[in-house]
């Protein structure tokens, strides 16, 4: 099993003499961790208020993430089955974040660039969750 902890041990003294930095604290990988959303960002300090991006595909192919979340409190932004993101949109997802700590999308491509273009330019920190 992977051990991201570990790894970073690993390198905190390296022999080459550089100091190596790693910008990620947690990888989750297996079978049925779609189920332990929430538990993970439990884990991770993620605050209570979260936006939740997603479209009604990957939201039936994340079957049980919403129930993983049932200790946040969720904002929802659904879709019924997004292609492209537009600036309009991104617009749109900033403008929900002003009384939000974080953003969930769950998805890849243009789902993530609505949930995450708009943190950066709110300057907010990003995290991301791949299924």
């Amino acid at each position: 099993m992977f051990d991201l902890q570990k790894l970073k041990k690993d390198f905190e003294n390296c022999p080459c003499g550089r100091e190596h930095t790693l910008a990620i604290d947690d990888i989750v990988i297996g079978s049925g961790t779609v189920h332990k959303v929430g538990e993970i960002l439990k884990r991770n300090g993620f605050k209570k208020n979260l936006l939740f991006v997603a479209d009604e595909n990957t939201l039936k192919a994340a079957d049980g993430v919403l129930e993983s979340l049932k200790e946040f409190n969720l904002t929802m932004k659904m879709y019924k089955n997004l292609r492209e993101a537009t600036m309009s949109e991104v617009q749109v997802i900033k403008g929900l974040l002003s009384d939000l700590d974080a953003v969930i999308s769950v998805g890849t491509g243009s789902l993530n660039d609505r949930g995450t273009f708009p943190l950066y330019l709110l300057l907010k920190p990003r995290h991301s969750l791949y299924r």
